[in-house]
């Protein structure tokens, strides 16, 4: 695969997004790929639409000669990349909700048992929790 400049400037930031965030890890190299190919094809579309006078509506003749207009047809396909790099970055973690989702998911250890506690425990097996309450 040729990969151009934009692509692999784009990698370089993603790798170093994650990298400053202590979530990366190189089983993330497809997903970085993808997110990377598709910001820069969202980049070239942008400026393909830009260049030919950023129109959001245009005129559309049909083969039978009817006009009628539309939605441009670039400025679809560059929201419709615009909502993948956003669900990208998510599944990434590179947004602050999904940064959050990450961090939430993290387990921690399970906090050790003192030796009184593990006596406790081991008595309420034996006797249940209301033995020796009896007053």
């Amino acid at each position: 695969m040729h990969e151009n400049n934009a692509i692999k400037a784009y990698k370089e930031e993603i790798v170093s997004q994650l990298e400053a965030l202590n979530i990366y890890k190189s089983e993330f190299s497809l997903i970085i790929n993808v997110y990377a190919e598709t910001l820069a094809e969202r980049d070239r579309i942008y400026k393909q639409y830009v260049d030919e006078g950023a129109q959001p509506v245009i005129e559309k003749v049909s083969d039978r000669g009817a006009r009628n207009t539309g939605k441009n047809p670039l400025l679809q396909a560059w929201t419709d990349l615009s909502e993948l790099c956003r669900k990208l970055s998510n599944e990434l973690g590179l947004s602050p909700a999904a940064l959050k989702r990450l961090s939430d998911q993290k387990v921690t250890p399970p906090k050790q048992q003192s030796p009184l506690e593990k006596v406790i425990e081991k008595w309420e097996k034996q006797y249940g929790s209301n033995a020796g309450n009896e007053v």
